[in-house]
């Protein structure tokens, strides 16, 4: 027993000594040997002095366990302590650099998707506008073949198919369009005795009588005088339009009224003439008429007054035109100058429909 606390006190001291130097060794031993031999000497002792050695010894044991417990725990502190630092140091750099790839990484994965967007973007703007222009050129041909088959012979073109009769549909009548009517105003009807004879048939002159709206001066065998004598008695200032049916008995030659007329249109009046109607040469019984009533003179008559017409914008209707190709009036064969069935209202309803 006592050999054995021997022991373990000298493994103690050793232990505490560390890796000292020789002479310490030495005189470690020296000192283990007179301990030990007072731990012999004491080894005699009675028993309360070997109580009291084995109270030193737990001492000794348990200020031993506490300084390598404090000693263990420093060392473990320090190499706690330095470990964390380096895992710290070698943390930060890789954080840094994993957070530095990752930002780098995102940033670059928004460049992507932004400039995917954008060639994204202008591909379709690209393909609209290949559509448009490929649409355009396809909407061109389509004219152009249309006017090409619209400018081909009708003997190239197919024709349609006939459909029977049950899938025809009647045609809508269209609305004739009604001519625009110009103002006349107040009308003042000028004429020799064809002119009596479309209101009367035993009458040789109607003087300011009113018929359809129309004041009308008219007498037998009368000429260019009557229409200077007219114009004077009526007064021009009370007419807006002046219609003169004159010249059979005046033997072809206009020259005379053409004066008069140029002085209606400087006036500011509007101004229509009639040409004169055939005459049947056959028809002329006496002298007289046979060299004056002949229808060359009514031709030449009417040639001159065309010609003035035209040159100075006046309307003309053109009865004779209508005498000599209708069957609603003819010639009188006894005389060969005046019209029949009288009165000749159909020579009226000629005029008034050349002013509708």
């Amino acid at each position: 027993m006592k050999k054995n606390i021997l022991v373990y006190i000298t493994a103690i001291t050793l232990i505490l000594a560390g890796c000292g130097s020789s002479a310490e060794k030495s005189t470690a031993g020296v000192e283990t040997s007179t301990a030990t031999e007072q731990a012999a000497e004491a080894g005699s002792n009675e028993d309360s002095d070997k109580s009291f050695g084995t109270e030193k010894i737990d001492a000794s044991k348990d200020s031993t366990n506490q300084k390598l417990s404090e000693s263990s725990k420093e060392n473990t502190k320090q190499k706690s302590s330095e470990s964390s630092k380096e895992d710290t140091k070698q943390k930060t750099p890789e954080s840094s650099k994993e957070n530095t790839n990752q930002k780098s990484s995102e940033l670059s994965k928004d460049d992507t998707n932004q400039k995917s967007s954008e060639t994204s973007k202008k591909s379709s703007e690209e393909s609209d506008a290949q559509k448009q222009q490929t649409n355009q050129k396809q909407t061109k041909e389509q004219q152009t073949n249309q006017k090409q088959t619209e400018e081909q012979p009708a003997q190239q073109q197919t024709p349609a198919p006939e459909q029977p009769a049950s899938a025809e549909q009647p045609k809508t009548p269209e609305t004739p369009k009604t001519p625009e009517k110009t103002d006349y105003g107040r009308i003042l009807f000028v004429g020799d005795s064809r002119t009596v004879d479309m209101f009367s048939a035993d009458r040789d002159k109607i003087l300011g009588e009113v018929y359809d709206g129309i004041t009308v001066y008219a007498e037998d065998a009368r000429s260019y005088t009557f229409l200077i004598e007219t114009m004077s008695s009526a007064g021009t200032e009370n007419f807006d339009t002046i219609i003169s049916w004159m010249g059979c008995n005046d033997y072809g030659n206009f020259a005379n009224y053409q004066p008069h007329y140029e002085g209606l249109l400087r006036e500011g009046k509007r101004l229509i003439l009639c040409t004169v109607g055939p005459t049947l040469d056959s028809g002329l019984t006496n002298d007289f008429d046979k060299t004056h009533y002949l229808n060359d003179f009514q031709i030449a008559y009417n040639s001159a007054l065309w010609t003035w017409a035209n040159a100075n914008g006046v309307k003309v209707i053109d009865l004779y035109s209508y005498l000599a190709n209708t069957t609603d009036v003819y010639l009188d064969p006894a005389d060969g100058i005046h019209y029949q069935p009288k009165p000749t209202g159909a020579i009226w309803s000629v005029i008034r429909s050349a002013l509708n």
